[in-house]
């Protein structure tokens, strides 16, 4: 037969059980609270990453795409916060480029969902209003636009997919704010040449990095990687706002197989021409703002981040320093906040460096002000 006791505790037991008691729930919660997972990584975001500018340490401009829709939204307090922009055009358009300029203006560019060509927006005051910018209607053409600031723009067109296979180029400018548009330049198979720029060659550009000095390149392989034949690719240079084209020798130009247009980090005569091998990156440098360019040295990042006295690189779990214009780079291991396994693309604006997720990516944006060793996890629209 089992035997039931009954035991009869006093008062002091009782207390000094309920003590214990309590003492083992909260031990039982530390310990929980020990075990959970040390990663502190943002819920999955309704937003995913379609494009980043920022134009200071702390105004910076956001694409993101939820659903099928892309918005724009803006920051003024370093991403802690975003605000969301009202998109210009038709309900339907799609923001899908926005240009920064030096003014502070803002470029945008739109699409119909179903593609076709792009519509152009001018906002004057952080993007809160809009005035589209037209271009003197041309049939069959396709435009793309540069700003250099609220009144400046340069248009380059060219035949619109479908429209025919002659080459054509056309440069139009602005100083009013596109009420009015000056043809400065018509290239056709009548008349195909200014100077050097040929339309009937393999050409890129035109570039222009104010509205007189501009950059392209001809002479090039029909696509990168390619092995190449015929004459070496040459830079060419207008300083008359492209009406007057002139060649420039580009020693080493044989060696690359594929070009970038030049880059002048800071604004100033220091410039860089990236060249591809198919193995290691070539950098051709210039000192006097692309009027004479040394033969090219190899490094070994193609992907950088350049400002005017350091360029800055990722390979995923470190940051690669370069205080040379890409001959040497340094790794630095960097301190990521919990739940960051590794780095995007960076870019550099003034003291900050930003990285920035990867194709389209789930959203992890962060911000270094001490030159990429530390950290800290920034927000997003949808965070």
């Amino acid at each position: 037969m089992t035997d039931f006791r009954l035991q009869i505790l006093t008062i002091r037991q009782l207390r000094a059980a309920a003590v214990f008691g309590v003492a083992a729930v909260l031990l039982v919660a530390s310990l929980l609270a020990a075990w959970r997972p040390l990663s502190t990584a943002p819920a999955q975001a309704a937003q995913r990453y379609a494009g980043f500018w920022f134009a200071s340490p702390n105004t910076g401009y956001a694409l993101t795409v939820a659903g099928s829709g892309i918005d724009l939204y803006r920051t003024t307090n370093s991403a802690a916060s975003w605000q969301r922009l009202h998109s210009p055009g038709d309900s339907a358009d799609r923001p899908d480029f926005l240009q920064l300029v030096a003014d502070g203006s803002l470029l945008l560019q739109t699409r119909a969902p179903g593609g076709g060509e792009p519509r152009y927006w001018l906002s004057t005051d952080g993007g809160a209003d809009w005035r589209q910018l037209l271009v003197t209607a041309d049939p069959g053409f396709s435009w793309s636009l540069q700003a250099f600031d609220r009144r400046t723009f340069l248009a380059v067109g060219r035949l619109a997919f479908g429209a025919g296979t002659n080459p054509e180029l056309v440069l139009r400018w602005t100083h009013d704010g596109g009420r009015t548009w000056t043809e400065v330049l018509h290239l056709d198979l009548a008349q195909p040449a200014a100077g050097p720029l040929n339309v009937t060659a393999n050409f890129s550009g035109p570039r222009f990095i104010d509205d007189r000095r501009g950059w392209a390149l001809t002479n090039l392989p029909g696509r990168r990687g390619v092995t190449r034949l015929g004459a070496p690719p040459t830079v060419l240079r207008t300083d008359d706002g492209g009406q007057t084209w002139s060649a420039l020798a580009l020693p080493g130009g044989e060696l690359s197989q594929g070009f970038d247009l030049p880059v002048f980090p800071g604004g100033g005569e220091h410039g860089y021409l990236l060249g591809y091998t198919g193995t290691s990156p070539l950098i051709y440098e210039t000192q006097d703002g692309g009027h004479h360019w040394a033969r090219p040295y190899t490094s070994r990042v193609s992907q950088f981040a350049a400002a005017a006295d350091r360029w800055f690189s990722s390979s995923g779990g470190q940051v690669l320093v370069s205080s040379d214009w890409g001959r040497t780079w340094t790794p630095i291991t960097p301190e990521l906040p919990r739940g960051s396994a590794e780095l995007g693309a960076l870019q550099v604006t003034g003291a900050m460096l930003w990285s920035v997720p990867l194709d389209r990516a789930p959203v992890d944006l962060l911000r270094s002000s001490d030159g990429g060793w530390t950290w800290a996890r920034a927000g997003w629209p949808g965070t």
